[in-house]
């Protein structure tokens, strides 16, 4: 029997892993679009999070991960379009 939150997990973790290859190349090679693909990873992770402590009932953790999130999505999303 699976645990009833393994699926956020597991996308939380393979948004890390994905964040640290992308950041990786990113580093190595300059690309900007692999940063801010890292960047949106990276509020994905966060999000998911956010969604894991809200369904276990952590629901101020949860609103701060999220907020975390959204903020992270703006600002990348504002330095998408402004280089």
């Amino acid at each position: 029997m699976r645990h009833p939150y393994e699926k956020l997990v597991r996308m939380e973790l393979a948004a890390i892993a994905s964040v640290i290859l992308f950041g990786v190349i990113a580093l190595i090679q300059g690309f900007l679009l692999f940063i801010l693909l890292s960047f949106y990873l990276l509020a994905f992770s966060l999000l998911c999070e956010a969604m894991l402590l809200w369904q276990t009932g952590n629901s101020p953790d949860a609103g701060k991960q999220g907020l975390r999130a959204v903020l992270l999505f703006i600002f990348t999303t504002y330095l998408f379009f402004h280089l």
